[in-house]
């Protein structure tokens, strides 16, 4: 039971942690709050994306609060329509992305997310506007659920070993498996590192 700081200073929030920045605008005032959050991993919403890419697009994308998601101005004093923006703050070294596949009521989305080799954030970089650094990542793991729903399946991982290859990890079996064969698969996690 580790408060939030030792969270994001442990051996795992240094290597999966970093920093989501929320800005949220008054409409009426055009007042900017800003709030940073840590984070271990991104999880996206699949419902209306075929891609990863398109997936990441609509988590970082600017939304809308009105009526009764309205946002109470800190400036203003009252409940006014505003927008709210997410973008990376600081980029972890290992990124760690859940593909949200399960339902309210347990059952399972299947559909089949593309996603690439390698992933550019730089889009979705706060420092990116000011010419920072570029942040690219390289596919190094993932993780299969099969089954129906979060309350029936079995687990598999793919992940790359330091020799390049990928590997199957299915229980106790461990097979060399394509770069093809894993990218068409229906990952749940899917693991970058920097």
């Amino acid at each position: 039971k580790l408060d939030s700081r030792s969270k994001e200073t442990n051996p795992l929030g240094q290597i999966f942690g970093g920093y989501i920045r929320t800005e949220v605008t008054c409409l009426k005032c055009k007042h900017t709050s800003t709030t940073f959050q840590h984070f271990q991993d991104i999880p996206l919403d699949i419902q209306h994306a075929s891609t990863l890419d398109d997936a990441l697009g609509h988590y970082f994308r600017r939304e809308r609060l009105e009526g009764d998601n309205a946002y109470k101005c800190e400036k203003c004093k009252s409940k006014v329509p505003a927008t709210k923006k997410f973008s990376i703050e600081r980029a972890p070294n290992v990124l760690c992305i859940q593909l949200k596949r399960f339902g309210l009521m347990g059952g399972k989305m299947s559909k089949h997310i593309q996603f690439s080799r390698n992933l550019n954030l730089n889009r979705f970089l706060f420092h990116q506007s000011s010419g920072g650094p570029c942040v690219t990542y390289k596919f190094v793991s993932l993780i299969n659920h099969m089954g129906p729903s979060q309350h029936c399946g079995h687990y598999t991982a793919i992940a790359e070993a330091s020799n390049g290859q990928l590997y199957l990890f299915d229980d106790c079996s461990v097979r060399l498996i394509s770069l093809n064969v894993a990218m068409s698969t229906g990952a749940y996690v899917l693991i970058y590192e920097k």
